[in-house]
């Protein structure tokens, strides 16, 4: 993890701005801001169930407005602490394997994929219904049919 003076959300951003009081903190492996995707969310969610099971005294979430994505959160933690030994770990893992938590991610993909369903227009149901090799009228029920997951698009 880089300390907080080394942070710049984009290449066009100043370092460490803001903060003055928390250069030296280290920021965490996982943030998130308005645009993030589904595994972004799901390892940022991963990460906070992380971090409550330490002392909020050092770790702190924090929130910028932000010219591209319109805003961003990132967490920092105090240096030298448990919390900031468990966070290396954090990012040698997704260093390994992009998702912390395998289980948080598939359920938060299914119940998207079950709302982009509802959302569906009865066209782009029944095309995902074909493509699975099933029958289009089971286009007509509101919880997605198992087995037209892979085709409903994200």
């Amino acid at each position: 993890m880089k300390p907080y003076s080394k942070f710049q959300p984009t290449q066009f951003d100043i370092k460490g701005l803001g903060l003055d009081d928390r250069q030296d903190w280290l920021v965490c492996p996982c943030g998130t801001n308005r645009d993030a995707d589904l595994l972004t969310l799901a390892n940022w969610e991963a990460q906070n169930d992380i971090l409550k099971e330490f002392n909020d005294e050092d770790w702190e979430t924090h929130s910028f407005n932000h010219w591209g994505p319109g805003w961003f959160e990132i967490v920092i933690v105090r240096p030298g602490t448990p919390v900031a030994t468990e966070m290396d770990n954090v990012e040698g893992a997704l260093s390994d394997y992009p998702i912390l938590d395998e289980e948080k991610y598939s359920l938060m993909e299914y119940e998207y994929k079950q709302e982009t369903w509802r959302n569906a227009s009865p066209k782009e149901r029944r095309e995902w219904l074909v493509k699975a090799g099933m029958s289009s009228k089971l286009g007509r029920r509101v919880r997605m049919p198992s087995g037209v997951e892979m085709w409903v698009e994200n």
